[in-house]
């Protein structure tokens, strides 16, 4: 017997339009006209959410990776392990993210920025925050941010508290040619700064210890390249 007080469920056969096999579809009142619930049988409803969802996550997954080679160019998008040198391969495979970061000095074109890219890539999906900043492009940001321009402006101070902020900074090419005193103050601070707050630095150079402190300010010198050297493990590249 029902209970008093309910209405027994009524239903209408129906044809799934998906797969034409009968089912039981309930019959709902809205504003007065009595329509069936569902055209669709609940095994298909079924398989639908399941192909929407993989739909969500084929989306999730392009997303992810248009937001990572938005930031790390493209031109390394094909790099091979296998061809770089033995210890880049080791470092790139072997780096856990964390507060020590990795250098990697050696001569252009002995694959450290590869090898920066491949790790990046490796982590990102943990991560999702990352910055890849030529040291070169300093200068013109240490000038940018005081630029008459806006847009240019707000473009510059973007990109360094990007810098600042991401959890992994890629800083490639410190030390190719000489910075200005401003974007020289910048980089030392940039340092100093992920540093104190545990922020990782996988950065690449060209100079050796010694041509690096060359090439900075006496009053800099000792300092940045210390704070370089304690908080990543460095590779010599042969």
């Amino acid at each position: 017997m029902q209970p008093t007080g309910e209405q027994p469920l009524r239903t209408k056969k129906k044809h799934c339009i998906d797969c034409g096999a009968a089912f039981d579809s309930a019959i709902i009142e809205i504003s007065g006209i009595e329509v069936c619930s569902s055209s669709v049988c609940p095994w298909c409803m079924e398989v639908r959410g399941h192909e929407a969802r993989e739909t969500q996550a084929e989306r999730d997954e392009r997303e992810l990776w248009e937001a990572f080679w938005q930031r790390i160019p493209a031109l390394f998008a094909d790099t091979e392990l296998a061809r770089l040198p033995e210890c880049l391969q080791k470092a790139a495979e072997g780096w856990q993210f964390g507060p020590k970061g990795l250098g990697m000095i050696g001569a252009s074109g002995a694959g450290k920025t590869r090898a920066a890219a491949f790790i990046a890539r490796r982590v990102w999906p943990s991560i999702r925050s990352l910055c890849f900043l030529k040291a070169t492009k300093l200068t013109r940001l240490a000038a940018e941010k005081y630029s008459d321009d806006p847009r240019e402006k707000d473009a510059a101070k973007q990109a360094i508290s990007s810098a600042y902020k991401s959890k992994l900074l890629i800083l490639d090419d410190i030390g190719k040619g000489r910075l200005t005193p401003t974007a020289e103050e910048m980089l030392f601070d940039l340092i100093d700064e992920r540093s104190e707050r545990q922020l990782p630095i996988i950065w690449t150079s060209n100079a050796t210890g010694q041509e690096l402190r060359d090439m900075l300010s006496p009053d800099r010198a000792a300092a940045l390249t210390r704070r370089l050297a304690e908080f990543s493990e460095i590779i010599h590249v042969k």
